[in-house]
């Protein structure tokens, strides 16, 4: 069975599209089930000063973390 981990990524708007800037992770590995209920907007309250940065919460299996693709 597939592990998986929580990944807040950070995005900015160059003011023609949105480009990654950096990410961060959540090293507890989890079920897809748990992850997916960990990143949804119910758990979280956000509130933005800046309208051009934004965070993207994915769940990502915890076997490619930090890799180009993932098979």
């Amino acid at each position: 069975m597939d592990t998986f981990i929580l990944v807040v990524s950070i995005w900015g708007f160059t003011g023609q599209e949105w480009a990654y800037i950096g990410q961060q992770s959540l090293q507890q590995e989890m079920s897809e089930t748990q992850c997916i209920w960990l990143k949804s907007e119910e758990m979280w309250q956000s509130n933005y000063e800046n309208e051009n940065f934004r965070f993207r919460m994915d769940c990502m299996k915890a076997s490619c973390a930090f890799q180009e693709s993932c098979s």
